[in-house]
């Protein structure tokens, strides 16, 4: 059984674009790879844009020959992307609550989203207000 987790982005419109993150979705792992590889706008959003995905690795444009069998190393798979899988696009949500329902529907357990100030967490379990990534890591693996 994956840590679910779902990644998310405000639009310029200021809806939140998100998608699903089936394994490792705990802030030691998701939260850090988000934080260390994916910090500029441009590339969450196009990240995003490529809908859910078995879970977040450091890369997610492959270089060469990528599939779900056959991944390329440090590269996300995709579930349309790389499986074929239809129904798995990115979503779009008028409110952050939204984002957070629709995904706790479907098992998750952390919530991501891209601000101007970083990335920030939330979790169903543990804590109910968004707080930035950096301090949910150290809290939790102390």
């Amino acid at each position: 059984m994956g840590t679910r987790s779902a990644i998310a982005y405000y639009t310029d419109r200021g809806t939140v674009r998100g998608k699903y993150s089936h394994y490792d979705g705990y802030p030691e792992y998701t939260g850090a790879v988000l934080e260390e590889h994916y910090t500029d706008v441009a590339r969450v959003r196009n990240m995003v844009d490529l809908g859910d995905q078995s879970y977040i690795l450091p890369e997610f444009i492959p270089t060469g020959k990528h599939t779900f069998e056959e991944p390329e190393e440090n590269v996300t798979i995709f579930y349309g992307r790389d499986r074929g899988e239809s129904g798995v696009e990115a979503r779009e949500f008028d409110t952050i609550q939204e984002f957070v329902d629709y995904y706790a529907d479907m098992m998750c357990e952390y919530f991501y989203i891209f601000t101007d100030k970083g990335w920030l967490v939330s979790s169903k379990y543990y804590y109910e207000e968004f707080a930035p990534v950096a301090d949910k890591i150290s809290k939790e693996v102390s």
